[in-house]
């Protein structure tokens, strides 16, 4: 980390989201690196408490806790206690918290914190994102979607969309027989589905819908320290994408 960078502060990060807008009670899904805010003082445990802080105890902190690298299908087991968020130090920081739930599919969970937190995390059997999962709640509950110093291209409701708007181009793996872990230690054996888009190599540039949400004035955006924070409402992100997907699937196919 450059030394000389200047350090943010838990007070000065919740101080920003609240001049962005963030406020208490609301429920939020962050994707983020914590390298983008330079240094910060307490790691990523401050950024969290900040956000924390600004949502009350009545607020939910969600975050994406991916596990593509670390779940082998050749020993379909998935430890929901033990296996490491492979989406950035400050997701991982809150797996780990005390209190913190995690969803129980084997590569697409959310780990949330807060009072919505056991309703959003209940269910995630099947797809990654279709009816009943908490990204799809996300949606339905009228949520915010973060970006602190990520982009568009992490945007994860996308998939959302996608399971409405069902593009030619998507298509499901199937992951059979995992040995799916709970935060009691209870197991159960499952059978998910997973897209199948990268396998058959299709590549899907959702940095495109940037200008689109920009254009609909869906984006709100500000700077916390060194970060670029990026606010959509998962509304917007879902219903504006189905939109785009509908008119023209293949787009989100194409280059940039």
């Amino acid at each position: 980390m450059d030394a000389t960078l200047p350090v943010v502060t838990r007070e000065e990060i919740a101080a920003g989201l609240r001049r962005l807008g963030i406020a208490e009670g609301q429920e939020i899904l962050l994707h983020s690196s914590l390298k983008s805010f330079g240094r910060v003082d307490g790691g990523a445990d401050a950024v969290i408490d900040a956000f924390l802080d600004v949502l009350g105890p009545s607020g939910t902190l969600v975050c994406p806790t991916l596990t593509f690298r670390g779940f082998e299908a050749t020993r379909p087991v998935f430890d929901s206690r033990t296996l490491p968020s492979e989406t950035g130090l400050i997701t991982e920081t809150l797996r780990r918290r005390p209190g913190a739930l995690r969803s129980l599919h084997p590569l697409s969970s959310v780990t949330a914190f807060g009072a919505a937190a056991e309703e959003l995390t209940a269910w995630h059997d099947d797809t990654p994102c279709g009816p009943g999962t908490p990204y799809w709640k996300l949606w339905e509950r009228g949520a915010l979607v973060v970006f602190a110093g990520a982009t568009l291209r992490s945007n994860s409701l996308f998939h959302v969309a996608e399971e409405i708007a069902s593009p030619p181009y998507l298509s499901y793996d199937y992951e059979r027989d995992v040995q799916v872990i709970d935060r009691h230690g209870r197991t159960y054996v499952r059978t998910f589905r997973r897209y199948a888009c990268s396998r058959l190599g299709i590549p899907r540039y959702l940095g495109k819908m940037h200008p689109v949400y920009q254009e609909r004035g869906a984006l709100r955006e500000g700077r916390i320290g060194n970060s670029r924070i990026l606010l959509l409402s998962a509304r917007d992100s879902v219903n504006l994408a189905v939109e785009v997907l509908k008119a023209n699937p293949e787009w989100i196919t194409q280059a940039e």
